[in-house]
């Protein structure tokens, strides 16, 4: 199966016989830093070790790190000048920290088994600010379903399914019982990002899950209706682009997402730019990073069913 152009890309389609890829394992990009650092220390949103999936680019397969915040699968300047590949326009491009221009490629093909994309616009990023030699976006991640194994720190793509979530069946499901099953959370698609119903501190907000980002950020809104003060600790924010934005610690807090709960969760806040974008500036909302996703055993995440749900949550030792 074969799309074309840069329309279709965004199309979504029928199912697919089941081919899930093994995600290709854990890339470290560095070492994780205390969020509720000293005054000025600088936070990277992806020095988190991340899950990368194998994408074929023409003949050549690659690493691509998955980022559900990312709008579109991009590709690193190394890569891009290895294949030789034709020169796009400039792009305007939106980060969680910034809005800025960045070169772009046009690739032959991408193959993301069992599909195709041809003639594929993607930006272009140095290198050593992606880390990896690109990055899949939601362009092209909205046409699967993503499941997250963090247990077993592996995670699998795969097309959605037509009839409930195939989770936990036969003996297995029995032996796990109720409380093990993945439980979903009300979820709704704005601007392709799917948005979560969660509750912070007891407060309600809206929710995206951001798995480039190792930090989870809470607004300004949200700091103000949970009627407490940041630490007055700051920190400067650095992303893969984009300027860096100032960020204030915050007491830990619970944050709940149905029946499911991660506790003590040590928040940042900040206006970042994401916000603004998807009109959240002046209301409680919280990008929810790989800080929290991991407290999960399992986070699944169907964009053809729009749903996310969440397993049991893990002894953190």
């Amino acid at each position: 199966m074969a799309k074309t152009g840069l329309t279709d890309i965004t199309r979504r389609h029928g199912l697919w016989q089941f081919a899930a890829l093994p995600i290709a394992g854990f890339i470290p990009t560095g070492t994780q830093e205390n969020p509720s650092s000293a005054s000025g220390e600088r936070l990277f949103l992806n020095l988190f070790t991340r899950l990368a999936t194998r994408v074929t680019l023409g003949s050549r397969p690659s690493l691509f790190v998955i980022d559900t915040g990312a709008q579109s699968t991009s590709i690193s300047d190394r890569l891009a000048q290895a294949l030789d590949l034709k020169a796009g326009p400039q792009l305007t491009f939106h980060t969680v920290t910034g809005t800025f221009q960045t070169p772009s490629a046009y690739v032959p093909r991408i193959r993301i088994e069992p599909v195709d994309y041809d003639n594929v616009l993607v930006p272009v990023f140095p290198h050593e600010a992606l880390g990896a030699e690109g990055l899949l976006g939601m362009n092209h991640l909205r046409e699967f379903r993503l499941t997250l194994d963090i247990s077993r720190r592996r995670a699998t793509l795969g097309p959605s399914v037509s009839q409930g979530i195939a989770i936990n069946t036969g003996s297995h499901a029995t032996l796990l019982g109720q409380s093990q099953a993945l439980k979903p959370v009300a979820t709704r698609v704005v601007d392709g990002l799917m948005m979560l119903d969660v509750t912070v501190g007891g407060v309600p907000a809206v929710g995206f899950l951001d798995t480039g980002s190792q930090y989870s950020i809470a607004n300004h809104a949200l700091r103000s209706a949970l009627n407490s003060r940041a630490t007055g600790e700051t920190a400067i924010l650095q992303g893969v682009s984009g300027p860096p934005v100032t960020v204030l610690t915050g007491p830990s807090t619970i944050v709940g997402f149905g029946v499911r709960n991660a506790r003590d969760v040590r928040l940042l806040f900040a206006d970042l730019h994401i916000f603004e974008v998807l009109g959240l500036s002046d209301r409680p909302a919280l990008l929810i990073g790989a800080d929290v996703m991991s407290r999960f055993q399992q986070v699944r995440i169907d964009y053809l069913r729009q749903q996310v749900s969440l397993g049991p949550t893990r002894i953190i030792r």
